[in-house]
C-alpha cells in the first residue's frame, strides 16, 4: 500500500526519528504530492486510494525491474507553500526517483519551478492551466509576464496601453528564454490543457450542430467563471456569437428568473456550468418553463455525476457532456479499475483518481525502461512514453507552447434514457446521438 510521508511543517519532530519513512533496501520510491487536507482534500483522498491500487497492481506484475515500487504520498494541504516544502523533502530527504501529482495548478506551478531548476522529473496528473507545460513560465521574464497580466485586468486608459506594450515586450523575452530552457525541461502532464477541455464539444458543433447563437450559464465561483471564460473563447474561435453569460449563486438556486431570460433570448446553444444538485435542478426547472434550445451542453461535475439522471427526474435527457473520464470510456482497464476501486473503497472513482492511477502506471513504465534511476535517465524515459492506460492513451508531445503534454481523446456523451452514452466521435460511439432534439416529445418519454 502507498506510504504516507508527512511534511516537515506538520510534524517536524517526527521526521528527526532515525529510519522514519525510509523504504527497505531495494524498494524504488516515487513521490506523490496530493491534497489530503484543505479545500481539495476529497480529490486527494481519491488519488491516494487510486495509488494504493496502482502500487499493488504494479508490484504484482514484477514492480520495477524485479524490485518493489512504493508511492510515498505527501500532503500539500491544498496550499502551494506547503506543497513546495513537501516536494523538497521528498526529493532531498527521501530521495525519491521521481515526483508526480500536484493536484491544483497553483501547487503544480510552485513545485514545477523548483523541479525545472533542479532538472528533476515531475509528472503533473490533474492540474490543467495551459502555462504549466510552457518552459517560459519558469523563467524570470515569464514570472514578470504573469504579474503584468494580473495588473492589466484592472488598468484603464493610458496605464492599460502602457502595460499592453510592456506585456508584448516581456512575452518575447520569456519565449526566448523558454526556448533555451526547453531541452532541459523536466515537467510532464497527463491531464488535458484547460484550453482543450471543450474539444469534443467543439468537434460536434462544427461537424453536426452548427449553432447560430449561444448563451452561457455558470456558477459564481472561481472554477465556474474560468470554465465559462474558456468556452467563450471556444465560441469565438468557432465564429458562434455569444449572446450573454449569466452567473448564478450555487447550491440549490432558484433558476426561474434566469430561465425566463433564456427563453426570451432563444439561443441555439445553451452551455451550463453547474456542480452537484444544481445541474439536475436547472434541468427540472427548465423543463417546467419549456426551455428548448437546439442543444444543451452541461459542463461541471454536476452533469457527469452518476446520480444526475435520477435527480433530474426525467428532465435531464438529451444533454451533452464531455467529462475528462468516466468508467464508460472504451479504454482497456477503465471498467476494471472502477470496479476494483468500488469493491475496495465503496464508491466509483472520479477522473482525478483515474489520472493519478494512470500516472502511477506511466511512472512504472518509464522506470522499467530507464537505463538507471538518475533524474536525467528517468526524464529521458518519460519523454519516450507511449502507453495505453485506463485513462486512455498517453504520450507526451508539443501542444502550442506546451512541451511534454498528453492529449487525451475528447469523447462526447449524451444522457439518453437516464444513462450517459458515448455518442461522439462516431468511431467511439456506443449509441447514436439524438439531434435535432424534440424537447417536448422527449420530456414526455417518446423520443429517447
Amino acid at each position: 500500500m502507498c506510504h504516507l510521508f508527512l511534511p516537515l511543517v506538520l510534524v517536524a519532530a517526527a521526521l528527526l526519528a532515525p529510519g522514519l519513512c525510509r523504504g527497505a533496501d531495494g524498494v524504488v520510491e516515487v513521490g506523490a504530492l496530493l491534497p489530503l487536507t484543505g479545500g481539495y482534500a476529497p480529490h486527494g483522498l481519491t488519488g491516494q486510494q487510486a495509488l494504493t491500487l496502482a502500487e499493488e497492481a504494479i508490484n504484482a506484475h514484477g514492480g520495477i525491474k524485479g524490485r518493489p515500487v512504493r508511492f510515498v504520498v505527501a500532503d500539500t494541504a491544498s496550499d502551494p507553500a506547503i506543497g513546495l516544502v513537501a516536494a523538497r523533502q521528498l526529493v532531498e530527504e527521501r530521495r525519491v526517483a521521481a515526483l508526480m501529482g500536484g493536484h491544483s495548478s497553483a501547487v503544480a506551478e510552485e513545485v514545477g519551478e523548483m523541479m525545472v531548476t533542479r532538472r528533476f522529473p515531475f509528472l503533473i496528473t490533474s492540474a490543467t492551466a495551459d502555462r504549466l507545460t510552457d518552459p517560459a513560465t519558469y523563467t524570470p521574464p515569464g514570472r514578470r509576464l504573469a504579474s503584468l497580466r494580473r495588473e492589466i485586468v484592472s488598468a484603464k486608459g493610458g496605464e492599460r496601453t502602457r502595460l499592453a506594450a510592456q506585456i508584448s515586450l516581456v512575452a518575447q523575452q520569456a519565449d526566448h528564454e523558454g526556448n533555451a530552457l526547453a531541452p532541459h525541461f523536466t515537467l510532464f502532464r497527463i491531464a488535458p490543457l484547460a484550453s482543450d477541455g471543450d474539444e469534443g464539444v467543439a468537434s460536434f458543433l462544427t461537424a453536426v450542430a452548427h449553432p447560430r447563437s449561444a448563451m452561457i450559464v455558470y456558477e459564481r465561483s472561481l472554477a465556474g467563471g474560468a470554465r465559462a471564460a474558456q468556452f467563450a473563447l471556444t465560441l469565438k474561435r468557432l465564429g458562434i456569437p455569444l449572446l450573454t453569460s449569466l452567473p448564478y449563486n450555487p447550491a440549490g438556486a432558484d433558476f426561474r428568473p434566469l430561465l425566463h431570460h433564456i427563453r426570451k433570448e432563444t439561443p441555439d446553444l445553451l452551455y451550463v456550468v453547474a456542480q452537484g444538485i444544481d445541474a439536475p435542478l436547472f434541468m427540472r426547472q427548465g423543463a417546467e418553463l419549456g426551455i428548448a434550445p437546439r442543444l444543451i451542453v452541461g459542463a461541471g461535475e454536476g452533469f457527469a455525476d452518476d446520480t444526475y439522471g435520477e435527480r433530474a427526474a426525467g428532465a435531464g435527457d438529451a444533454v451533452f457532456v464531455s467529462p475528462p473520464w468516466t468508467p464508460r470510456f472504451p479504454w482497456p482497464g477503465a471498467k476494471e479499475f472502477a470496479d476494483d476501486y468500488r469493491r475496495r473503497f465503496g464508491n466509483i472513482p472520479d477522473h482525478h483518481g483515474a489520472q493519478v492511477y494512470a500516472g502511477a502506471l506511466v511512472m512504472a513504465d518509464a522506470l522499467n525502461r530507464a537505463t538507471g534511476l538518475e533524474p536525467r535517465q528517468v526524464t529521458e524515459a518519460l519523454r519516450a512514453t507511449d502507453l495505453m492506460t485506463p485513462f486512455g492513451p498517453i504520450m507526451f508531445e508539443r501542444r502550442g507552447k506546451g512541451l511534454q503534454q498528453n492529449r487525451p481523446v475528447p469523447l462526447l456523451l449524451q444522457w439518453l434514457a437516464g444513462k450517459p452514452k458515448i455518442v461522439w466521435p462516431q468511431s467511439y460511439a456506443e449509441a447514436p446521438y439524438v439531434y435535432p432534439i424534440d424537447w417536448l416529445r422527449g420530456r414526455e418519454g417518446d423520443n429517447w
